[in-house]
Formats: C-alpha cells, structure tokens, sequence
C-alpha cells in the first residue's frame, strides 16, 4: 500500500485545527469599544426597526413613484337573465291599437371583455410628490443615523462604566489582601502581648467593611456588564470581556477631538429639521401647483356580444369597439380653501426656520457646555489623582509608624479610609471625563 495515502487526511485534519484556533482564540479575546459598538449596530433591535422603518418609507417613495406610471386594467363579464327584461310598446305598431304590448329587447345571453388605459400627463400634487421622494428617502437615512449615534452613545458610556467598576473591584480587592495582611500582623502582635484587644476588634471591623464593600462592587460590575450586553443587543448569557483602562492615553482624549471643521450639518438633528424645512417648503409648491389643470390621457377598447341562444355564444362574432381621449380638469373655484392651505404652509415654513435658528443657538451652547465640562474634569482627575498619591504616603508612613509601636491602629484605619475615599473619588473623576468626552463628541456630531 502507498504511505502517501495517509498523509491527505493527516495534512486536512492539521489544517483544519490550524483554522480553528484563531476561532476559539477571537472568542476569548476581549472586545474594545468599537468592537461593541459594532456588535450593537449589527445586533440592537432599535437599529433593525430604524433600517425596517426605512425599507418601508423607501417601498412608500415607490408607491408615490406609481403615479406616474400608466394604469392598465382589464374587465371580463359574462351574464345571464333569468328573467328578460320587458319594454312596453303601443299595440298599434302590431296592430293592437288601446293598448300595449311587453316587448323583449334583451337578449337572454350576453359576453363583454373590456381593456383600459389611462396615464397622467400633468398633475401638479403628482409633480410635486415625486419631487419630494428623495427629499423623503434623506429623512428616512437620517432617522436611521438618529437610531446608530444614539446606541453608540449608550454602548461608549455602559462600556466606560464597567471599565471603571472592573478597575475600582481590582484596586479593592489589592486593598483587601492588604488589610488582611495587617489583621493577621495585628493579631499575632495581640497574641505577643504587644497590643490590646481593642487594636484587634478594630482592625476586623475595617477589614469586614472591606469585604462588604468588594462584594456590593462585585456585584454593581455584574450588573454594569448585564448593561452594557442590554446596550449591545447580547443575551445575558453570552460570555463578554472588556479591556483595560488606558490611563496613558487618558490626557489625549480632548486633543483627539477635531473642534475646528465644525459645521452646522454635521449635526443629525440640524439635518433633520433641515429636511422637515425642505419638505415644508414642497408642501406650499403642492398648493400652489394646485391650481394648474390635471391632464389625462386615457384609452379603451373592447368586444361584446350578446344572444338570446346560449350555443352562439361563443361562436358567433364579436362586436369590437374602441376609443380614446384626453381630460383636462381646471379648478375653477374651490372657497379659497386652497388658497388658505398655502398660506398655512407658508406659516409652517416660517416657523420651520425659527426652529432651525434656535437650534443653531442651542448647539453653540452645547459645545461649550461639553468643552467647559471635559476641561473642568480633567482638572477635577489631576487632582484626585494628586489627591490618590498623598493618601498612599499618609496611609504607608501609618502603617510604618504602626508596625514599629510609635502609632496607633486609630491612625491606620483612618488613613486606609482616606485612600479608599481618594481611589473612589479618582475613579469617579475618570468616569466623568469618559462621559464628558463623549458629550462633546456628540456636540460635534462625530458620533455617526
């Protein structure tokens, strides 16, 4: 037998493993933002009801686009008296003068097929509707855009959130161990006759408040997860884990965000009420155009037949027809209804524009509430990280003075609870310049 036979399969299956590796390995890798984010854009059901309210508003754009196409329709009828209809003649056209005579001029049978056509030529609320469908298909697209920023923002701030819960548990859970170490110092040094059992009492106190708090921030991190999953659009059961904070690339945060290219259409929601002015003012044309002529064209031919013997129904020679035509319908007057709709959609377009103008304020002002905040917190984070390392000083030179029986574990318990007051208020301020930056992305409109 040859060897070689077995060296196919052998090759496949090591190739296969081969492949398979970096599956398993990307499932075990830890998602970055963007990675969620695009999760959640894929995966959110507010982002697939966004696309589906747009495929519908495009498959309405089509409808509207219909009416400028011909209408073709065909009808086919048969029919069958039962009873024919009588006429009554004066009986002196047969001789019966006084009187009258029931005549049939029906025949029992009959057999129509009819085809008609028609086609607008000119029709100002048609003209009009089917210059608005693109105008119509950006309002659609900008809901959706609508729909994706604001999931971002949701998915960037529950991702900061449990980036700072998940560095906050670690930081206390190293507190943790540090206690306990210092409570098993403190109750060996008891145990030597070097301190009183109030040291020791103390010191278990301080350190089972630790344990409790670890637990209340293990479980605040699980529920901040379950968030940021919901905000995701993943099954609470699916396995999910963040990276780390960057606290290098903390002070490049406002230095990556670009202020100096702004403009107004940047912004979705200017875009929206851009558009809503745009529609508005196509509304007015409508009623303007309103008072043009409607011009149709229309067409219509047709074979009937009719017997008063069923077998020649069939047989027989059909009757053709046809005929066609142009309509042209002017309005007249109308009780100034339409002019008093133009002039209310003149109103609308106005106040149209007064809403975009405020707008324009309201943005102006909320770029510099975002860039004054993201400034004011990342003062706020220098000095609660300034604030971080003098606690660690004060909590090391107690712990020193402590262990070398010139200070008292009053003094230990108390700098420990300034450091843990000092890490907190730090990660806060962390937590403060992660959302204020995102604000002030969003005042921008960088977060389409």
């Amino acid at each position: 037998m040859n060897n070689t036979s077995y060296l196919k399969p052998l090759l496949m299956a090591f190739a296969l493993f081969v492949s398979a590796k970096p599956m398993y390995a990307q499932q075990d890798a830890k998602m970055s933002i963007e990675d969620c984010i695009d999760y959640a854009i894929k995966n959110r059901n507010s982002i697939k009801n966004a696309r589906f309210d747009e495929a519908i508003g495009k498959a309405k754009n089509d409808e509207v686009k219909g009416l400028a196409f011909p209408k073709l329709s065909v009808d086919g009828k048969y029919q069958e008296f039962g009873n024919i209809p009588q006429s009554f003649i004066p009986g002196a056209f047969f001789g019966q003068p006084g009187g009258f005579v029931a005549v049939e001029f029906t025949p029992k049978y009959g057999n129509t097929l009819n085809s008609s056509i028609s086609q607008i030529l000119f029709d100002g609320s048609v003209a009009v509707a089917l210059e608005a469908r693109k105008t119509l298909v950006g309002l659609y697209e900008i809901n959706t855009k609508r729909s994706i920023e604001q999931v971002r923002m949701d998915v960037s701030k529950a991702y900061y959130n449990v980036q700072i819960a998940q560095e906050r548990l670690v930081l206390l859970a190293q507190t943790t161990e540090n206690i306990k170490k210092l409570k098993n110092d403190v109750e060996a040094m008891y145990k030597s006759g070097l301190v009183e059992k109030l040291d020791v009492d103390r010191m278990a106190v301080t350190y089972n408040n630790i344990e409790t708090e670890k637990i209340k921030l293990t479980n605040f991190v699980e529920l901040s997860m379950q968030l940021l999953k919901f905000q995701m659009g993943m099954t609470m059961q699916q396995k999910l884990a963040i990276q780390k904070v960057d606290e290098a690339s903390i002070k490049q945060l406002s230095a990556s965000i670009d202020k100096t290219n702004f403009q107004y259409e940047n912004r979705l929601d200017y875009n929206l009420v851009s558009t809503q002015l745009n529609l508005n003012k196509l509304d007015a044309k409508r009623y303007k155009w309103a008072a043009m002529p409607t011009i149709v064209a229309f067409g219509n031919a047709g074979y009937n037949y009719s017997t008063s013997e069923f077998k020649n129904l069939f047989g027989s020679k059909y009757i053709f027809s046809s005929l066609w035509g142009i309509q042209a319908i002017m309005p007249l007057f109308d009780g100034l209804q339409r002019r008093n709709k133009l002039k209310q959609a003149e109103f609308v377009i106005e106040k149209t524009k007064n809403d975009l103008a405020t707008l324009s304020q309201a943005i102006d002002l909320e770029q510099e509430q975002a860039g004054t905040n993201l400034k004011n917190n990342f003062l706020a984070l220098e000095s609660q990280k300034n604030n971080v390392n003098l606690a660690q000083s004060v909590f090391d030179l107690s712990k020193k003075k402590y262990e070398a029986g010139v200070g008292s574990n009053t003094e230990v318990i108390q700098a420990e609870s300034s450091l843990r007051e000092a890490q907190s208020n730090y990660y806060g301020a962390l937590l403060n310049v992660f959302i204020a930056k995102i604000d002030l992305q969003k005042s921008l409109g960088l977060l389409k």
